[in-house]
């Protein structure tokens, strides 16, 4: 079976198929030139394109209003499912607010990527205001990237946060998703 897929940003296929016939279908796909990614770059090509993955970046709490994934996970035309109760009355009653925000975070090309978990804060007092939950060195931005949840008001593209883990810190600035426009292209 075959499986349209565009966790990447970019339109791909996942094939399911018995495993006795893996050997064959690799072979025949590396005749014809494609090439075979790791899950290392698989999820490098996932966070440059600024996409969610479960459980990392989404669980069975995340809204997907929260995680602006609601052009691709929810149909307005199809009849009930679960969660739509709370999706109506989030986009009718509340305008579409939701108390936090999926975002990607730009770092200083001199830093490591920020551990999954490390705390995004702000202020004096460095108020804990979200979480990273995918971040990565990006070999097309030349610097490490990241993905994660921050409160509402503050996901607008150039805000600062001060991530935290341990006794290490990092800066960081909100920027827009996906990173690159396209996996062929420049950043934006």
């Amino acid at each position: 079976m075959v499986a349209r897929n565009d966790e990447l940003g970019e339109l791909g296929f996942i094939i399911y198929l018995k495993s006795n016939a893996v050997g064959a279908l690799h072979a025949a796909l590396s005749d014809t030139g494609v090439s075979e990614i790791d899950g290392s770059t698989f999820d490098v090509l996932r966070v440059e394109g600024g996409r969610p993955a479960f459980p990392a970046d989404l669980d069975e709490e995340t809204i997907p209003l929260e995680a602006g994934i609601e052009d691709r996970a929810i149909s307005m035309t199809k009849g009930c499912y679960v969660g739509q109760e709370v999706i109506v009355r989030i986009l009718h009653r509340g305008k579409g607010r939701v108390g936090r925000r999926f975002i990607g975070l730009l770092f200083d090309p001199d830093m490591a990527a920020p551990p999954v978990g490390a705390e995004l804060t702000r202020g004096e007092k460095h108020e804990k205001v979200g979480a990273v939950t995918s971040a990565v060195w990006s070999p097309s931005l030349q610097r490490p990237i990241a993905l994660g949840y921050v409160k509402r008001e503050l996901s607008e593209p150039g805000t600062e946060f001060r991530v935290v883990d341990a006794d290490r810190r990092w800066s960081a600035v909100a920027a827009e998703r996906p990173f690159l426009t396209s996996a062929h292209s420049s950043p934006r």
